[in-house]
C-alpha cells in the first residue's frame, strides 16, 4: 500500500512523506534534496521531486508546505495517453486520467464516496488525519489526486 490509510503517509521508492515531516526534514531527505521548488513568497512552498513509479504506474508528485508544516501532496499520472503538453490537451484525456486515478485510489484505499463539487463529481475519502480526493479541474485544465492533512 503506497498511501497509508491510517496516517496518509505516501511511500515512494526514495522515502516516505508523512504528516509529521517538516520542510527542513523533507529537504534533507533523498526525495526532498533533489526536488524543484516553487516558492509562492507567502509562506507556501511547492516541491516537485520528479516522476515516481508507484505500483508500476508513473506519477508526477507535488509536495506542499505552509512554512514548516506539510499541508498536502498531489499525484497525477505521467502517461502519454493523457497528454504530454498543452498541444495535445483535451478534456476527454483529463477525464480518462481522473478515472484511472479513481481506480488506483480504490485499489489503495477501498471504495470511497462520490461527491459533487464545482469541478464535477469527485471520489472522496475522509480520515481523522485528513482527506483524499481525485479531481478534474476544468478551469485549470488539470487532473490530480490530492492528500491534505488536517
Amino acid at each position: 500500500m503506497l498511501i497509508d490509510h491510517q496516517t496518509g503517509a505516501l511511500t515512494l521508492p526514495t522515502g516516505t512523506i508523512g504528516q509529521d515531516v517538516t520542510r527542513t526534514v523533507f529537504l534533507a531527505s533523498p526525495v526532498g534534496a533533489h526536488s524543484r521548488c516553487d516558492d509562492m513568497h507567502n509562506g507556501w512552498m511547492h516541491f516537485y521531486p520528479g516522476v515516481q513509479t508507484l505500483d508500476e504506474l508513473v506519477f508526477g508528485v507535488r509536495v506542499v508546505f505552509e512554512g514548516e508544516r506539510l499541508d498536502s501532496y498531489s499525484l497525477w499520472l505521467d502517461d502519454p495517453r493523457y497528454g504530454t503538453s498543452w498541444d495535445d490537451y483535451s478534456e476527454e484525456k483529463q477525464l480518462a486520467m481522473r478515472d484511472a486515478h479513481d481506480r488506483w485510489l480504490v485499489a489503495q484505499l477501498g471504495p470511497g464516496e462520490r461527491i459533487p463539487s464545482p469541478r464535477g463529481p469527485e471520489l472522496h475519502y475522509a480520515f481523522p488525519w485528513g482527506e483524499v480526493w481525485s479531481t478534474f479541474d476544468a478551469k485549470g485544465g488539470s487532473t490530480s489526486t490530492i492528500v491534505r492533512f488536517r
